[in-house]
């Protein structure tokens, strides 16, 4: 299997709320200013976000369609 899209996404756990964050590299910046950022993914558990970005290759608008459905 072919991975290389994971490598623009940047995961982030939160400890106090048991939260795992998978976040676009392009924006990480943007996610410290705004942790409610519309393109960052969540999750209690990584295999979950990890399970969602293999399904849609990491492609942010196939994540909205996903979302949507």
């Amino acid at each position: 299997m072919d991975n290389e899209y994971l490598q623009n996404w940047v995961f982030v756990f939160n400890p106090f709320k048991k939260i795992w964050n998978a976040i676009p590299r392009e924006c990480y910046n943007d996610y410290w200013n705004h942790i409610k950022h519309s393109d960052v993914i969540r999750s209690s558990k990584i295999e979950t976000l990890l399970e969602v970005l293999h399904k849609t290759q990491g492609e942010k608008s196939k994540l909205k369609k996903l979302g949507k459905s």
